[in-house]
């Protein structure tokens, strides 16, 4: 009998032992994460999402949405939700915490939007606009730790909060804070040095963007003049 209490209490011990490892672990694992994310918060984003407007550029961000929203439900191919869409183009945010700034930057206006910035945390920063303030929260996502040489990406999903308006606040695209390789990079080229990267990089896509749709025109017309539809196989 005291020999089966030992065996109890010994393999109670160990399933303690695991938990408070286990526990060790993840507690480690999330204050590297939040190191990480402090090393290299300081950059500039191509996010991808245009939701820094309704801090920056409030009234026309509202007006638009709601044009678009009109009818209740949005309807992608509507005018008013295209240009909802495409009003703003690529966003450039130029994040600095650590200096207390940020610039965001519409590929498609010239406008400079300074906004001051304050650290609550390595996750957590209030936005200043004009007196307006806004949180900054990030999400983090993708692979940890990122092995060197790979294809691995770490990245944060960086969502706004408006104060009193749920509607206007949300997502405002990806930050991507650390790539594996040259490769990930050179595919996702989110991740700049500067706003004039960002810029750049806005207008390759864009010149991109273009010639395939120019080259996909070409082809329709190629076909057409065939006599073959789009999505019917030529005849031999």
């Amino acid at each position: 009998m005291k020999a089966l209490c030992n065996f109890i209490f010994s393999g109670l011990l160990l399933i303690f032992f695991l938990l408070i490892t286990c526990k060790d672990s993840k507690e480690s694992l999330e204050l590297k994460k939040k190191e990480s994310v402090a090393n290299a918060i300081n950059s500039t984003y191509q996010l991808g999402g245009n939701g820094l407007a309704f801090l920056v550029d409030r009234e026309t961000a509202i007006r638009l949405r709601d044009e678009c929203l009109s009818g209740g439900v949005p309807k992608s191919n509507s005018k008013s939700c295209i240009e909802y869409m495409n009003y703003w183009g690529e966003t450039c945010f130029d994040f600095r915490p650590k200096e207390g700034r940020a610039i965001a930057k519409f590929y498609k206006h010239p406008e400079i939007y300074k906004i001051e910035v304050t650290i609550i945390n390595e996750l957590e920063y209030t936005l200043i606009f004009k007196g307006k303030k806004a949180s900054l929260s990030l999400n983090l996502l993708g692979d940890f730790p990122v092995k060197k040489g790979s294809g691995n990406e770490f990245y944060a999903d960086p969502i706004l909060t408006i104060p009193n308006d749920s509607r206007s606040s949300g997502s405002i695209g990806r930050m991507d804070l650390i790539y594996g390789g040259e490769g990930i990079r050179n595919i996702r080229h989110a991740r700049f040095n500067t706003l004039e990267e960002c810029e750049a990089q806005n207008l390759a896509d864009e010149e991109k963007n273009k010639q395939i749709q120019r080259d996909s025109e070409e082809q329709i017309r190629i076909l057409d003049k065939e006599g073959v539809k789009v999505g019917e196989p030529r005849k031999n």
